[in-house]
């Protein structure tokens, strides 16, 4: 395996990094006006009420089913906006405008680990800031799906160098950013039983979460109610799927009140099917095959669970982009995420729809059947 160096390579390199990055910050800050209902009906009151409360003292009111960790970026909002005049709506941009590009660098180290020729990372981390759902996502919709999606980048970035405390580290902190991180629980239970992730590394994880609900704890907010707000947020949304192109889409939304915790159920049993016929396969586990498992982890388990978002195949999104520099066969895999994610999204700020839901579900059927393909391929490769 390719060891990372910390340099550009070339000065050529370097000013295509810079002048594409510069670029990308540029696209966003072009959005930087818009304010999407999300903006408006959640994170601007929240701003104001954290900046009319004292700021940090205001970590104590339970004002917000959001984790800790995204309220403490939200208090460096306030202080954009105090200490530099940055307007309300930009100030809460650019904590997803910047974890882009944190996002992006780990693209960057995680195709690098595949290729000597620096200039390819490069490419594939500018790629990723180019691509509609991420510069769309945090510079027009407000939203942070960056945050906990650049801790799993790294998380799989820590389990390639095999450095598994850190992989574990990230990935809690992936987790205390938002919910969703549990999108990649599968390739991470897998990668257990199959002797890969010693277990001491394991208490990582809840250590990195701990440590982010000390400040708001320190504030006076109890810690049995900061421990409880996923729990709250599971019941947050009625319907079975939020705009979301899943197995959901074709069911009835009368059945959502008796479905949703039998989909919750289902949904983990048909994940643990998964799991243990890879187990079965006792697959070699090459660099490339765990982007791959990775990919199908953040794939599956947002296609089968209910009350899922548009927006919760983003992870997939970015890691079906590493996934196709790694193995160019999945190439229309990304491709495909984007094109029924622009039609989510056109959904989501314009109300029309494109294209019904339920034939977004079965195109998402076809990068599914790509990366599980892909795998399959190489495990007759490795039976060879």
């Amino acid at each position: 395996m390719t060891k990372i160096k910390l340099w550009i390579v070339s000065k050529e390199d370097y000013l295509l990094l810079l002048a594409g990055a510069f670029l990308a910050l540029v696209l966003r800050l072009l959005l930087r006006d818009y304010v999407s209902e999300d903006a408006e009906h959640f994170y601007l009151p929240w701003f104001d009420l954290m900046r009319s409360n004292g700021g940090f003292a205001a970590l104590k009111i339970d004002f917000s089913n959001y984790s800790p960790l995204n309220l403490y970026f939200l208090l460096v909002s306030i202080l954009l906006k105090d200490n530099f005049g940055v307007s309300r709506i930009l100030a809460i941009k650019l904590i997803g405008i910047g974890f882009d590009f944190v996002a992006a660098f780990f693209v960057l180290k995680l195709i690098d680990l595949r290729f000597k020729q620096r200039i390819v990372g490069i490419l594939g981390g500018l790629t990723y800031l180019f691509l509609p759902t991420i510069f769309l996502n945090s510079g027009l919709w407000a939203q942070t799906d960056s945050t906990y999606t650049a801790f799993l980048f790294a998380t799989v970035y820590g389990l390639l160098r095999k450095r598994y405390t850190l992989a574990m580290a990230a990935f809690g902190l992936a987790f205390a950013f938002k919910l969703q991180a549990i999108f990649l629980a599968p390739l991470l239970f897998l990668l257990i039983i199959l002797g890969e992730i010693p277990l001491k590394s394991l208490l990582a994880a809840p250590a990195a979460l701990f440590v982010t609900l000390l400040p708001a704890w320190a504030a006076g907010r109890p810690l049995g109610n900061l421990l409880g707000l996923y729990f709250g947020q599971m019941g947050h949304f009625p319907d079975l799927t939020m705009n979301a192109p899943n197995f959901y889409a074709f069911l009835d939304y009368s059945v959502s009140p008796e479905f949703s915790l039998a989909g919750i159920v289902l949904a983990a049993g048909v994940l643990l099917v998964c799991v243990a016929a890879v187990y079965k396969l006792k697959p070699k586990m090459t660099p490339e095959m765990l982007i791959n498992l990775a990919t199908l982890s953040v794939l599956i388990t947002p296609y089968i669970l209910p009350k899922m978002h548009e927006r919760y195949f983003y992870p997939a999104e970015g890691l079906s982009l590493i996934l196709a520099f790694y193995r160019p066969r999945t190439s229309l895999a990304p491709v495909l995420l984007q094109v029924v994610a622009i039609c989510t999204y056109h959904f989501y700020f314009f109300g029309d729809v494109l294209v019904p839901l339920p034939i977004l579900a079965m195109i998402m059927l076809i990068p599914l059947g790509i990366v599980g393909f892909d795998f399959y391929r190489q495990i007759d490769a490795q039976r060879v």
